[in-house]
């Protein structure tokens, strides 16, 4: 989805206006996370140190990594543009889950920043959740044999 996966080319980048990078432009931004109060928000925190991001990333990929399972930032992104001997579904969820939940997470980050109402983890991860079953049943329907058992496999990791 390509608004998914430019936050995330963005923040691979180290682009995004975290707390840090306020800070540098304004000395008086505040720089703490929206999401936790943790005192300093840095990429690294944001995805996925906060308790809010970690809990989320937690509840929808344990079961998918399994034992490679991490919230570990660097370690996520050397995982995922690593070709590993994972599946042609299981890369493909892991991708996308990743691209979903920094920008979904981001999302959440600005609109707590902008004065919006909060949204609780849980109701943020069954959003995600059902954005991912709604891929997988568009890939259903367009009969990409490549990711035909995607449906499948996210439900067996629930």
């Amino acid at each position: 989805t390509p608004r998914f996966s430019f936050i995330t080319w963005v923040a691979m980048k180290e682009r995004l206006s975290t707390g840090d990078r306020m800070q540098k432009w304004n000395g008086s931004a505040n720089i703490a996370c929206v999401l936790c109060q943790e005192p300093v928000e840095t990429l690294r925190h944001l995805f996925f140190e906060c308790s809010y991001s970690e809990q989320i990333w937690r509840g929808l990929m344990r079961g998918v990594m399994e034992e490679q399972y991490t919230a570990d930032w660097g370690r996520l992104l050397r995982l995922i543009t690593r070709d590993l001997s994972w599946g042609k579904v299981k890369a493909f969820t892991i991708k996308y889950m990743f691209q979903l939940a920094v920008h979904s997470i981001w999302c959440e980050r600005n609109k707590r920043r902008h004065g919006e109402e909060p949204c609780p983890a849980e109701i943020l991860s069954k959003r995600m959740d059902k954005t991912m079953r709604n891929k997988f049943t568009i890939l259903q329907r367009k009969r990409d044999k490549d990711l035909e058992g995607g449906m499948r496999f996210w439900f067996s990791t629930r």
